[in-house]
């Protein structure tokens, strides 16, 4: 068995899709082509643009199956992985998508601003269309998230679909260690959302094409900084909170360094 590291795999220098591409067979070459147009300004991918990839890799399933050598699909889809240093499950999914959905149906469900790509991956996973149709009309009438439409699919109680509340601390101690690893999350999801140095979301929404804009796309951003401007306010109120907290904490342990004898009564620590 060849256990040569190939190229779409996870830690793989990206010098190795040379050899990648000149190992590709000639008639995965003008897909290859294809997939590369797309793939090389990928931050540019789109819901329509998966089903485009889906179309391609379509074709190829085809004409495997006309061949009589379904078995080749797997390997055919491996050496375009690697070509394209890209997962293959970048490939595998998009091409399930093209053999779930016509291109008229994909895009009369993709253009409902509630329909996401998260929404897209559970739905394709139902294999009886008119139980997908009527999860997928529930999503967008109820605006239902990736995670409640997964657990409609999977047949979990109404409890599960709502937000959990944390477990309480066990102790003060564990309570403010909650508080920051919560805050350093937060922090780091939305410098990777945002804007770090490395990506700025503003940015790439400007360079993007304006094909994707529809009429539901000034609401959307409205929708965007409302909700930013609340979270932005929970924090601020929340770091008041805490900044009382923390108030009381400096006088428990004065109170506890003046009177030493009830310092087993005021246990912070533990």
């Amino acid at each position: 068995m060849d256990n040569k590291p190939r190229a779409g795999q996870r830690g793989i220098p990206e010098w190795t899709r040379q050899t990648a591409i000149e190992e590709l067979p000639e008639d995965l070459r003008p897909k290859f082509k294809k997939l590369k147009k797309i793939f090389d300004e990928r931050w540019k991918i789109s819901l329509h643009s998966y089903y485009t990839i889906g179309e391609i890799l379509r074709d190829c399933r085809i004409e495997t199956e006309a061949l009589g050598k379904r078995f080749r699909l797997i390997s055919q889809m491996q050496f375009l992985a690697d070509a394209l240093t890209v997962e293959i499950q970048q490939l595998r999914t998009p091409q399930r998508l093209a053999h779930t959905y016509s291109e008229a149906e994909y895009r009369s469900l993709v253009q409902h601003p509630e329909i996401t790509w998260g929404h897209i991956l559970h739905l394709i996973s139902v294999p009886i269309a008119a139980e997908r149709d009527k999860l997928a009309a529930c999503t967008i009438a109820e605006k239902w998230s990736p995670h409640r439409l997964r657990n409609e699919i999977l047949g979990r109680p109404a409890a599960d679909n709502a937000q959990r509340t944390p477990k309480p601390p066990r102790s003060v101690k564990a309570g403010f260690e909650q508080a920051i690893r919560m805050a350093k999350s937060l922090s780091s999801i939305f410098d990777r959302a945002f804007f770090s140095d490395t990506y700025d979301l503003t940015t790439r929404i400007l360079e993007m094409s304006p094909d994707d804009v529809t009429a539901g796309t000034e609401q959307q951003v409205r929708e965007a900084i409302e909700t930013l401007a609340h979270l932005s306010q929970t924090a601020g109120e929340n770091s008041r909170r805490l900044l009382e907290a923390l108030v009381w904490i400096e006088m428990v342990l004065k109170l506890r360094n003046s009177m030493p004898g009830i310092a087993g009564q005021l246990d912070i620590d533990q």
